[in-house]
């Protein structure tokens, strides 16, 4: 998403990157995809001498411009699947919150980014995020596998209840050896 952004405000025709290398004459610029996988495409500028540098400084300064509309929030991977939402839901919805929003979730490293030309967008949708975090917090119980069955079947009953009137959700973790609890702080302690 954010990639295809930024090539769109240095190659848009109506960009001022583009048309003022354009009105230079003799100036071609076009992303490379022949890169390394995971890298982002490298731009390629071909021009005479004459017009180079004003190309790569309009350029440049195209993209500071789109990275200062940039804001990065880090927040924990786990959290990432509540951030974008069942189907894609929550993160689209927060791409419709202003014109031109963008959000890139990567939950791998926790990493959410939001675009947008708007500053008050931006903060609308990281208060957005922020709240799921909050909401969102996992917390760990450790358990031996033979208890599992304790928790959640019908021994089990009257805690889940409990747990769910709290507020919190809980499961038993992938290799069962603790019960993930998410919600925000009080609810885990609580819980």
């Amino acid at each position: 998403e954010f990639q295809n952004s930024l090539n769109n405000a240095v190659l848009d025709s109506g960009s001022e990157a583009a048309s003022g290398v354009a009105g230079g004459g003799g100036v071609f610029l076009v992303f490379d995809r022949n890169t390394a996988k995971g890298a982002p495409p490298a731009l390629v500028i071909k021009s005479v001498r004459a017009n180079m540098e004003r190309a790569k400084n309009l350029v440049s300064k195209k993209i500071d411009e789109f990275n200062s509309n940039i804001t990065t929030i880090d927040v924990p991977a786990e959290v990432i699947p509540a951030i974008i939402g069942k189907g894609g839901a929550k993160i689209n919805s927060f791409r419709s919150e202003g014109a031109g929003a963008e959000v890139e979730a990567d939950s791998t490293t926790g990493k959410v980014k939001i675009y947008s030309h708007d500053a008050a967008t931006r903060e609308t949708i990281k208060s957005a995020v922020e709240q799921i975090v909050a909401e969102n917090h996992i917390g760990h119980v450790s358990i031996e596998k033979t208890t599992i069955g304790l928790v959640l079947g019908e021994p089990g009953k009257e805690v889940r209840e409990k747990v769910a009137q709290i507020g919190c959700n809980f499961n038993v973790s992938d290799d069962d050896s603790k019960l993930v609890l998410k919600g925000t702080d009080e609810q885990i302690a609580q819980a």
